[in-house]
């Protein structure tokens, strides 16, 4: 689907689901609206409780075509960490694009490979409590810790802590926003201030990278979402705040 036919398309089923009462929404509403569809849908579709179907991204044949054409692979090498309650610990930085990691693998230069287990900060004072105090051979440990946002926090045995490993992950990169026209041309016609109107960082169209077999789905949850913004009723927003997909 193309971005004119997003913007006409959006005006039609907004116009139905509002039963022609609500007012028209400019370009740069539809596309604030469908950037944010597209992100919603995203985060849904790759948390198994976030769909009706309790899918997760390898479960589903159809989720792994509706993002194939964001998704990455980056080789990472890390540092030893500093200042951390863990001792063997290697620190990776995130890719600057990352949306969602799918996978990781640590590997060292001679292609030894570790299982990455991710483990939380309170399971590791578990496993940690116990004599033998570093992963088992041939394992290490992700930290999942939801307050790290920018690094991968790996511990590694004592015998691995030297052979430089470096992190591959496989993740879905950010999409661009869905933009259905020229900001700079449309703030001419309303009269604003030259650059008010920006988008992640653009201004021009852009069309939606994601496959167009789920297109509709990003549609037609942009306009339930601007239907809900339009009635701004606590009841809708709850409603609608119900995964639905």
């Amino acid at each position: 689907m193309t971005t004119k036919e997003f913007d006409l398309e959006f005006d039609v089923l907004y116009d139905n689901v509002t039963s022609g009462k609500a007012p028209g929404l400019n370009a740069y509403e539809k596309s604030l609206f469908l950037t944010k569809a597209q992100d919603q849908i995203l985060k849904n579709y790759f948390n198994p409780l976030g769909n009706k179907y309790q899918e997760g991204y390898s479960d589903s044949a159809k989720r792994t075509v509706d993002f194939s054409n964001i998704m990455k692979s980056s080789s990472i090498s890390g540092s030893i960490g500093v200042n951390t309650t863990y001792k063997n610990t290697m620190i990776y930085n995130q890719p600057d694009d990352i949306f969602l990691p799918v996978s990781f693998n640590l590997r060292n230069p001679d292609g030894k490979e570790l299982q990455v287990k991710h483990v939380k900060e309170d399971e590791l004072t578990r496993l940690f409590s116990k004599p033998y105090k570093e992963p088992f051979k041939g394992q290490a440990y992700k930290i999942d810790n939801s307050t790290t946002t920018k690094t991968y926090e790996i511990i590694v045995g004592r015998a691995g802590i030297n052979d430089n490993y470096t992190l591959h992950i496989r993740y879905i990169r950010v999409p661009s926003p869905i933009i259905l026209t020229d900001f700079e041309e449309y703030e001419r016609v309303l009269g604003i201030e030259d650059g008010y109107l920006i988008l992640r960082g653009l201004r021009t169209v852009s069309e939606c990278e994601l496959d167009p077999l789920i297109h509709d789905e990003i549609l037609d949850r942009a306009v339930n979402l601007a239907k809900v913004a339009y009635e701004g009723s606590p009841e809708a927003i709850v409603q609608y705040s119900t995964n639905n997909e």
